[in-house]
């Protein structure tokens, strides 16, 4: 069950600072820039969305037909072991996306 990379992550803040520092915004630069930087994020965010579904569809049916190759003793080390990787990726979509 391999996830495709996914763009680095950085918060809001990192990028509007960065851009600030390097190229001398203006408070009034730096509003606008956070507004671009919101309103892209939840751009990128909706055109995530179905391939999110599909590939959580795909997940469900793989870890389906991998219970069924499994033994009773097998099946909750198998349910453990999706429980954290589940976790590891919750943690890892939660993270804001970078527009670097």
């Amino acid at each position: 069950m391999w996830n495709p990379p996914r763009p680095p992550r950085s918060s809001s803040h990192q990028i509007i600072s960065a851009l600030a520092d390097e190229l001398q915004l203006s408070v009034d630069q730096q509003k606008e820039l956070s507004a671009i930087v919101d309103d892209t994020r939840a751009q990128i965010r909706a055109a995530y969305a179905p391939a999110d579904a599909q590939r959580e569809q795909l997940r469900q049916q793989a870890s389906a037909r991998i219970r069924a190759i499994l033994t009773a003793a097998q099946l909750p080390r198998f349910d453990a072991y999706r429980q954290r990787i589940d976790e590891q990726r919750k943690k890892a979509t939660d993270r804001p996306l970078s527009l670097h």
